[in-house]
């Protein structure tokens, strides 16, 4: 990174780009997607010459745009914190849509859909729920990120459709009665789809009689997915779990979410297994078709 000329004033774009090495474009996608602090005032932008060497350190460590800086980075991983998940976590807070899908389209310049999946959006939203719960941001807050994300992983959902021959078989997912949340199940739809699963999901909070309803409808039913997130509803799901087994016998019923919280507690609900994430998903369906 090139010393600033300009006696540690302010930047315009351009001399902050020409410090950092990079196209102005560049730098202004840096400030779009909350990499790069800046004023805007006057019809500019401005930056602060101490806010430049986080933006390099982000900027070495991960590309925004490969074409112009070299080959993207790998994708970082889920527990880590990483430039990738906090920017995200600070575009969701902020309720910037375009921010964070420019986020999700440099992730994809080194990763697949499943990684932003599994190693972006996760991981972020994972923090944005203990954030919340420990009172460091409000319910307000919460649901706004999760809108949003709501629309990011809506516009992933295309990308995860894989062509030639499907897997034999229907997964049936669905939030337990009284499960509210969404995104987990999403995510674990997509993740199965793009394994060649075709999956008739339900989504969150499904009553129990048409659960079982709908399961018994299902020609070629391969497994059922629950996912519970408070103890309410995994206590729901356990009387799912009974309901499906009498009625559909011989048909696995897996456990997810919050509240299940590993594979004895998903047994003792009474689920013929448990999946830690959507990866663990798609590895349970798979092993249903080992001989």
């Amino acid at each position: 990174m090139e010393a600033p000329e300009n006696g540690g004033g302010p930047l315009t774009l351009e001399q902050a780009a020409s410090a950092l090495g990079v196209h102005y474009m560049t730098a202004y996608r840096y400030i779009r997607i909350g990499r790069l602090p800046a004023e805007y005032r006057s019809g500019r932008w401005y930056v602060h010459p101490c806010d430049l060497a986080k933006a390099a350190r982000t900027k070495r460590s991960r590309p925004v745009d490969g074409a112009s800086e070299g080959a993207a980075a790998p994708v970082p991983g889920p527990d880590a914190s990483t430039p990738t998940v906090d920017l995200m976590q600070d575009r969701l807070l902020a309720g910037d849509a375009a921010g964070a899908w420019l986020i999700v389209e440099n992730a994809l310049l080194a990763g697949s859909p499943s990684d932003v999946h599994l190693e972006v959006l996760a991981p972020c939203l994972r923090r944005i729920g203990d954030s919340w719960a420990r009172g460091e941001i409000s319910i307000a807050d919460e649901h706004r990120a999760t809108a949003l994300a709501l629309g990011l992983i809506g516009r992933l959902g295309p990308l995860f459709a894989r062509r030639g021959r499907h897997r034999a078989g229907t997964v049936l997912l669905a939030g337990a009665e009284g499960d509210t949340h969404a995104i987990p199940l999403m995510m674990v739809g997509d993740q199965l789809r793009g394994a060649g699963f075709s999956v008739n999901q339900l989504g969150a909070d499904v009553p129990l009689d048409a659960l079982v309803a709908t399961a018994a409808g299902i020609d070629g039913l391969l497994a059922v997915g629950l996912s519970a997130s408070t103890a309410q509803a995994a206590a729901n799901a356990a009387r799912a779990v009974t309901a499906l087994h009498r009625r559909l016998p011989g048909v696995p019923v897996f456990l997810g979410g919050p509240a299940v919280r590993s594979e004895e507690a998903a047994r003792e609900l009474g689920a013929d297994g448990w999946a830690r994430d959507a990866a663990t998903a798609v590895s349970l369906l798979t092993s249903l078709e080992s001989p």
